[in-house]
């Protein structure tokens, strides 16, 4: 049904357009003003990603929901809208973006250079006590620690007016330090660390340029700033310093109140800043200057106030996971990061071990441990100063802007909230419900994540396996995506339904296989994959029995290597280590399952008050611990379920929930009898409980009937109802970052024994109806314009709006090649496409592609004939042929330069003689011609140094801009499916060095891999797998390569 439209008064047709185009223009020009020309709180720096639909002007209108993003501290991981309320805020700071690692600010109401610099003097001229303060002051705190979120470590020093304090030095030796290495003037200082304020300035030259020192004791920053180009320093040091009489027309220094009573003659006036290990510092008192919890801040807004536009900033500070040591420095993550890095866009980072900048995630932000950190240089420039409407014009524009838009929407949707609920009634309320459907498959499609059978989308696993088992995605985040129940089922449901399936009769033994009629729901319908380890626990004799719950007493005194160790090894610790990172000081738990008493103890060791066990074996506790320890069996724990209510402050198990329901401990076989755990741990843990949860991680398999490996697929329907806090090893007592990459690292049915900290938080359960209630309210206010379109039409427009859509996602990511970063969308219009490919899945450092039309194994093998019996010149090509330059050089996406080599013809071989039967030989014509009798038999494929050479001309083969592409086909036509192909060749940014050969970077490789799984990339270094990232496939310079070996699986 279509809506009526509104009664629109003659007048109306006239006027319309004048009113849209106004009122369009006002509110153009309002948002344009208020952001400033210069794009100042637009600009997001190329350091700092932000996964968000739109482009261009309307990136300014979309509403970020700061709780999708998450940051970590040291409490685990944070999302933005908490951190926005409770700390940007009360600093008078708000989040523009959420972008990593670093959000990016706007300050609420910037002070002007005059208040910077008036308040920083009203601040430092307050009495100060004679010895720096041993504790930040009571009423501070919070100031001090970002509201709790900064870690708080003792690390007193005392630099105003002890003998030990560190004074000025070398100040009378500029001239020999000049002469010195790099190395040596880092000696000086902070060793290698050093080293990275050279490296940055060495790539950002200081030529003809004046600057300013913030803070030196030694002048090995300014050395290093004239080595580099620098005309004029000047240091900003509260010592009084004496520049050797040599320099003293290039260098020159002033106290820091000095300094500041005069701003206004260095206001603009520097090329550059420089500070390395110094405003960290600031506010802490140990050099005797104020207590300040904001020091740093106000150091940096300085800062601001006296470079240029454009001016660098080279800042050197610890950087790590956000923490105060008192009264040593700062430690900077991502939450102070973001408050300093207002008002300049974040270049490049640079550390004292290479010359060239390197990328600054938040994995290698917080690869230290807890007050562990790197001190790195980052390169800062100086943002443009916002242009902002005047005050008193900016109301007035904002409301006639605003005005003339809804009056224009007022008058011609006057009717349509009395046509809607006619429309509902009539069955065309689910047609408006589905409209925006195209826009979230479109995000499902995009998005990928791995499986035993390859990489899958998330819209194929949403109607194949979520929906299936009650759920549905709602938000596509990886590795695991995030769900919602269908129908969620009460807690009496949940207990009443397991009680129900444990009391059905149970065989004898074990059944050695899946019953063949669940074998879909055990196996996520073929997306987990089957392997067989059949153990019987149930009546066997040397199945598993309870031990050592006569000897508390002795293992609470265990470390906790021995104390993990009793169970699991090193795997065991991972428990150990959670429960210390969350302490539970004065809580009372749970542990699921549990045949020795490890992770009680570990519990109990880390401030538990009580905990009960719930256990299937009858369990006798040592009697002095009976007040803080009991044990009960599943079916009276069933039964009693609601005394036990949200009652627990944690819940733990440990190797026990991925068993239930596959019958190895005599349990009924249940496909879902994991799932059916996590919602009874939901029921009994407290809002905001914690839940320490160890299984096997890895790709999605059943081990059937040992255990469940879990993976991307079924840890999604696991985490329901849960916060994700972390995931802990037994190597480290720091939470690492579980990525796709490294829960899939083991092959298939391998896994790493992690333990994961995750928060029950009741509001998610609520998170499908309020996308549900916001999904109806937008369709009302504008189901006038929905209900008039044809459905025809509409069809066309959201396929239109779709391909619009994955254009503008493409232009978002970018990949290097030898002309610098360039985006996707660009290359698949450009490259991929002209080779008959294209983009399905945006991955870095290497693109996922289809083919558009795939040919047949026939087609590849009868075409590489028809190519190789071609009349070729007596003597290899001695510069690509003009007229299929263009071809060979990806359409300069690579780059070329010439070589020097030696031609080889291919030449028989002759095998020694014992060998023959293990080995033979053939010539690749004769190959060719009989590849059927060779397709699909091969387990495996090797080649190495040898498939960068096809089409070159080298070795008197065709010249051919596509033929390594062939002979990967070729391979794949030959291997079995799964079968393995070790490939060897060079690695680097996408280039021929004709006709040597070519080395291949992310453009190349997205063809070469298409139809494999690219499983892992090895080094002569080391037996272990590397991970190939963007940084280190182009770590060379241009032409330069490295020979790795890529396995690749057959798809």
């Amino acid at each position: 049904m279509i809506a009526n439209r509104a009664n629109i008064p003659p007048l109306f047709p006239r006027i319309f357009p004048l009113l849209v185009v106004v009122g369009t223009l006002v509110f153009i020009f309002t948002v344009y003003t208020n952001s400033g020309s210069s794009k100042y709180l637009d600009r997001v720096s190329s350091r700092l990603k932000y996964p968000i639909n739109g482009t261009g002007f309307s990136k300014k209108l979309i509403d970020y929901d700061l709780h999708d993003y998450n940051v970590k501290t040291f409490k685990g991981y944070v999302n933005m809208y908490e951190l926005n309320e409770k700390v940007y805020k009360f600093y008078g700071y708000e989040i523009e973006k959420p972008t990593l690692p670093v959000p990016t600010l706007r300050m609420i109401n910037e002070p002007t250079c005059e208040l910077v610099f008036s308040e920083w003097l009203r601040v430092s001229q307050e009495p100060q006590p004679k010895t720096p303060p041993k504790y930040i002051p009571s009423g501070e705190s919070d100031a001090f620690l970002l509201f709790g979120y900064a870690a708080l470590d003792s690390w007193y020093m005392n630099d105003k007016n002890s003998n030990y304090g560190e004074k000025p030095r070398n100040w009378d030796n500029l001239s020999e330090m000049m002469t010195w290495p790099n190395e040596k003037l880092a000696e000086i200082a902070y060793v290698t660390e050093s080293v990275s304020v050279h490296n940055a300035m060495a790539s950002h030259r200081l030529d003809g340029m004046s600057g300013v020192v913030i803070g030196s004791m030694q002048p090995w920053v300014e050395v290093m700033a004239l080595r580099n180009g620098a005309e004029k320093i000047l240091t900003v040091e509260y010592n009084r310093l004496t520049v050797q009489e040599e320099f003293k027309d290039r260098m020159s220094t002033i106290l820091p109140v000095d300094f500041v009573q005069n701003w206004h003659s260095y206001a603009d006036k520097f090329d550059f800043a420089a500070s390395f290990s110094s405003i960290e510092h600031s506010g802490l008192g140990r050099y005797g200057d104020p207590m300040d919890p904001i020091g740093d801040l106000r150091e940096m807004l300085k800062i601001k106030c006296i470079l240029k536009k454009g001016g660098l900033l080279f800042l050197g500070f610890p950087l790590g996971t956000d923490a105060i040591q008192y009264n040593a420095h700062r430690i900077y993550g991502p939450i102070r990061l973001a408050m300093m890095f207002y008002g300049f866009e974040w270049v490049s980072t640079f550390s004292g071990g290479l010359e060239k900048a390197f990328d600054l995630n938040s994995q290698s932000l917080h690869s230290n441990v807890k007050f562990g950190f790197h001190q790195y240089t980052m390169v800062l420039k100086k943002l443009a100063n916002p242009i902002l409407c005047p005050a008193r014009f900016y109301p007035l524009l904002l409301i006639i802007g605003l005005f003339l838009m809804i009056t224009t929407l007022l008058i011609q949707d006057r009717n349509a909230a009395r046509k809607l609920p006619t429309a509902a009634s009539k069955g065309k309320l689910s047609e408006a419900l589905n409209l925006n459907l195209p826009k979230s498959e479109l995000s499902l499609k995009e998005v990928h994540v791995k499986t035993h059978i390859g990489l899958v989308s998330l819209d194929e696993l949403n109607e194949n396996v979520f929906k299936k088992y009650g759920y549905e995605i709602i938000n596509p985040t990886v590795p695991v995506p995030t769900l919602k129940m269908i129908k969620e089922p009460t807690c009496g449901e949940v207990f009443s339904e397991w009680r129900k399936i444990s009391e059905q009769p149970q065989p004898e033994y074990p059944p050695k296989e899946i019953p063949a009629e669940r074998k879909d729901e055990f196996l996520l319908y073929n997306y987990a994959a089957l392997n067989e380890w059949y153990l019987n626990d149930k009546n066997s004799k040397e199945g598993e029995r309870p031990r050592n719950w006569d000897k508390l007493s002795e293992m609470i005194t265990w470390p906790k290597e021995k104390l993990g160790g009793q169970a699991y090894g090193t795997d065991g610790v991972s428990m150990y280590n959670a429960m210390k990172f969350h302490r539970l000081d004065g809580k009372s738990g749970v542990v699921i399952g549990s045949m020795q008493p490890w992770v009680e103890v570990s519990a109990l060791v880390h401030g538990a008050a009580k905990v009960l066990t719930v256990e299937y074996n009858y369990l006798t506790i040592q009697a002095e611990f009976r007040d803080r320890m009991s044990s009960i069996l599943p079916i009276n724990f069933v039964k009693d379920w609601e005394t036990y209510a949200d009652k627990f402050d944690f819940a733990a198990s440990f190797s026990s929930i991925e068993h239930s329901g596959l019958g190895r401990y005599g349990d009924p076989m249940d496909p879902i009898g994991d799932l059916r755990e996590m919602l009874k741990i939901k029921c009994i843990l407290k809002p905001g409980g914690l839940l320490f949860l160890g299984f096997p991680l890895g790709t999605d398999a059943v081990r059937y009937n040992a255990h469940r490996i879990y993976g991307s697929v079924r840890l999604a329907m696991m985490f329901y109802g849960f916060e994700w806090l972390g995931t802990f090893s037994g190597d480290t007592e720091q939470p690492n970052d579980l990525t796709s990459e490294r829960l899939h690292s083991k092959p298939i049915f391998g896994h790493s024994q992690n333990t994961i900290s995750a928060r029950f938080y009741p509001f998610l359960l609520f998170l499908g109806f309020c996308f549900l209630i916001t999904t109806l309210y937008i369709q009302n206010q504008n189901a006038s314009r929905y209900l008039s379109k044809v459905s025809a039409r509409n069809r066309v427009v959201e396929e239109q709006d779709s391909a619009v859509r994955r254009r503008e996602n493409l232009k978002k990511v970018l990949a290097k090649t030898h002309k610098g970063l360039v985006s996707m969308d660009e290359l698949n219009e450009n490259v991929y496409k002209k080779f008959g490919y294209e983009i399905i899945s945006p991955t870095l450092p290497v693109p996922t592609l289809k083919m558009i039309k795939e040919p047949t194994c026939e087609e590849v093998f009868s075409e590489w004939q028809k190519v190789s019996y071609q009349p070729q010149p007596e003597y290899p090509p001695k510069e690509i042929p003009t007229e299929r330059k263009d071809e060979f050089l990806l359409y300069n996406y690579t780059a070329v330069r010439a070589a020097e080599v030696l031609t080889v013809e291919y030449n028989e071989l002759t095998i020694q003689e014992e060998f023959r039967d293990r080995m033979s030989s053939i010539l690749p014509v004769g190959f060719v011609k009989n590849w059927e009798t060779y397709a699909g038999t091969f387990d495996f494929a090797a080649s190495f140094s040898s498939i960068e050479h096809s089409g070159l001309g080298r070795y008197g083969d065709p010249i051919d801009p596509i033929g390594d592409i062939r002979e990967m086909l070729k391979i794949k036509c030959i291997l079995k499916p799964g079968g393995l192909l070790f490939l060897g060749f060079p690695l680097g940014t996408d280039a021929v060095q004709y006709n040597a050969h070519r080395i291949y970077g992310s453009v190349r490789l997205a063809m070469m891999f298409y139809g494999f799984e690219w499983l892992g990339t090895f080094s002569g270094d080391t037996e272990q797998p590397n991970d190939l990232t963007s940084e280190r496939l182009h770590s060379k310079p241009i032409f330069g390569q490295f020979q790795n070996t890529v396995v690749l699986r057959k798809l």
